[in-house]
């Protein structure tokens, strides 16, 4: 086998790909060596460099049986329905506008105190 991969980060910065360069073609037949801390959870993904990049174009959020308002306590889940299905790298961020009245982690959001919050979802593909 030959050619050239993409290398692409799955959690927002990581240490462990320091002195590479994101988004940019190695050698396929390279060796990599990569460092990870023990109590870390890496992923990465390879993508083969000669095809074309489908960047994800749409998010939709659904939350658990229509509802779009957790209690004090309680956990909501939002499933994310990312467009085109055939997105190259369709991971996604997730975070609280105001993390003193719900927390989210993956679709799972915590109401900590009454109130109103934006939940933003965005593709770590950049577009």
């Amino acid at each position: 086998m030959s050619g050239k991969v993409v290398l692409r980060k799955s959690f927002g910065e990581q240490d462990a790909l320091a002195g590479l360069e994101e988004g940019t073609a190695i050698d396929i037949d390279a060796t990599l060596s990569v460092t990870l801390p023990g109590s870390s959870v890496f992923c990465f993904d390879g993508l083969d460099a000669s095809e074309a990049v489908v960047n994800v174009t749409d998010i939709t959020l659904v939350p658990e049986n229509g509802k779009a308002e957790v209690e004090v306590g309680k956990t909501l889940v939002v499933r994310a329905e990312v467009a085109p299905a055939e997105a190259t790298f369709p991971a996604l961020i997730w975070s609280s506008a105001d993390e003193t009245v719900a927390t989210v982690s993956g679709g799972l959001v915590k109401g900590l105190k009454a109130g109103t919050v934006v939940i933003i979802v965005a593709a770590t593909d950049g577009s």
